[in-house]
């Protein structure tokens, strides 16, 4: 059944059609009460003696002619300019390109690139692009300016001409016709006839596609409620243990229900999204397993805090290194960035999580981590890792495999 949203639209533009065929009927029928072209014509304006017009045409041919000689000068002096502005112009880009390199370096160094104290060389490479665009602009810009002038003044002296011309042309005389209306008539009907079926079909299969996308979403959701519960019953169950052989193999087991339930989030967060059922951005997954099992398997979400602290000396501070577009180890340990290798998994990833725990801003999350991790609202709040961002071991460091998700929580 229709919803009363989708009714009340498609009774609003059967209105606007029938607006329109009234107003075409209307058109038609002063159409053919009065020939096309008798409405509203002027009266002819008082032609000018032959002589004087004879004397505007020619001046303005004179006139048309001297345009194109400049603008033909202007346009060869243009190409002249550019010629020589082309080696300013490749300086220019390539002191431009390195301004911008220094700039995310110093960037990635926690300075201030604009701050000569802090970084002189960036400030003088940023210098240095901004005189060489300068040089380029002054040789080119004249050139530009007055070929658009002389360009301006040909198209001038063209209207003059056709001006001039066109009041030594004849008086045309008016016609009489007469449009039919059959045309118009058939014309809307097939636009109502394409329109209105058009219409239900489209809004039919969104409210369709709202109600898979919502049953789906519940679907998967159940399923992952039910795999957590399961994590969390095994989970106490492993606390109580003593015996080291049931401990072991509780552990693989728990291992394995873990890498599931991380495949079945992903499947969960794909088809939501997919399929565009409402909630699917703000879908807030279940808080993670209790730090009693973390040590051996850790299933995310997970606080930041949580992770470092469960990771221990296993993490590893890096930074980025925008020129290479990878990142590297931090001898001083202030990136923004922690490295840590999977241990508990069948492919031993590379992860790369947020250091801090707690976020003052939305900028520090554009500023350090928008290149890794994608978040549905920044803003300040302690920092979640719904998925953690991979990244895969290259020469110099490691090269950013596949973005993970973060959260932010108040």
């Amino acid at each position: 059944m229709t919803p009363p949203k989708t009714t009340s639209l498609l009774l609003f533009a059967l209105c606007l059609l029938l607006a329109a065929v009234a107003a075409g009927c209307d058109i038609l029928s002063g159409s053919n009460s009065e020939p096309l072209g008798a409405k509203n014509t002027p009266p002819p304006a008082q032609q000018p003696q032959t002589g004087e017009r004879n004397t505007r045409i020619r001046q303005a041919v004179d006139n048309l002619k001297a345009a194109e000689n400049v603008a033909a000068r202007s346009g060869a002096d243009l190409a002249i300019a550019q010629k020589k502005a082309e080696p300013l112009k490749q300086a220019a880009d390539k002191l431009k390109t390195k301004a911008d390199a220094d700039e995310q370096a110093t960037i990635s160094q926690g300075k201030d690139p604009k701050d000569k104290t802090q970084a002189p060389n960036t400030v003088a490479s940023r210098n240095a692009a901004d005189e060489a665009e300068a040089k380029y602009q002054a040789v080119i810009k004249p050139a530009e300016e007055n070929d658009n002038r002389a360009k301006g003044d040909v198209e001038k002296a063209l209207n003059d001409l056709m001006a001039a011309a066109g009041q030594n042309a004849p008086e045309k005389a008016v016609v009489p016709a007469t449009v039919p209306d059959w045309p118009l008539y058939a014309f809307m009907a097939l636009i109502l006839i394409l329109l209105i079926p058009t219409t239900l079909i489209a809004f039919s299969n969104r409210q369709m596609l709202k109600i898979v996308g919502t049953n789906a979403a519940h679907y998967y959701k159940e399923l992952h409620n039910k795999q957590l519960e399961r994590f969390q019953q095994l989970s106490g169950t492993l606390v109580g243990l003593n015996s080291s052989t049931g401990l072991a193999e509780l552990k693989t087991t728990l291992s394995n229900i873990s890498e599931n339930l991380q495949t079945s989030r992903r499947e969960i967060l794909t088809a939501m999204q997919r399929l565009g059922a409402p909630g699917a951005a703000s879908y807030a997954p279940s808080p993670p397993p209790s730090p009693a099992i973390a040590e051996n398997v850790i299933t995310f979400p997970i606080s930041a805090a949580d992770y470092a602290r469960l990771m221990g000396g296993r993490a590893e501070v890096v930074k980025s290194d925008s020129l290479n577009n990878i990142v590297v180890r931090d001898p001083e340990g202030k990136g923004p960035l922690m490295l840590v290798r999977e241990s508990y998994g069948p492919d031993g990833l590379y992860f790369i999580v947020p250091k801090v725990a707690h976020l003052q801003t939305s900028d520090e999350f554009y500023y350090h981590y928008e290149k890794f991790y994608e978040c549905d609202k920044p803003s300040a709040g302690d920092v979640w890792i719904v998925e953690p961002a991979v990244v895969d071991r290259v020469e110099g460091g490691w090269r950013l495999r596949e973005k993970g998700i973060l959260e932010i929580r108040k």
